[in-house]
């Protein structure tokens, strides 16, 4: 069964989100908003497997790492990653 959530976003957030709604090609806010979390959500899952996203441009020999996401990968009671 869907869900309904209320936010607010302020006009830079709100400008950002309808900029990206055009970038992507997105048919409705909504839509922009369940794609990037779930983008959002894979990035979050694989930097926590010990992954770095990387942003290559293409025809070009070289990468920039940039670190992304401000997570850590989870650890368990001990203190060791999983």
């Amino acid at each position: 069964m869907p869900r309904r959530i209320e936010f607010q976003l302020d006009e830079r957030d709100y400008k950002e989100l309808e900029d990206l709604k055009k970038l992507s090609g997105a048919f409705s806010l909504a839509e922009t908003i369940r794609n990037a979390l779930s983008t959002y959500y894979w990035m979050v899952e694989k930097t926590q497997e010990g992954y770095t996203i990387v942003a290559e441009k293409f025809g070009s020999d070289s990468r920039k790492i940039e670190p992304i996401l401000p997570f850590r990968p989870k650890s368990n009671e001990q203190g060791k990653r999983l």
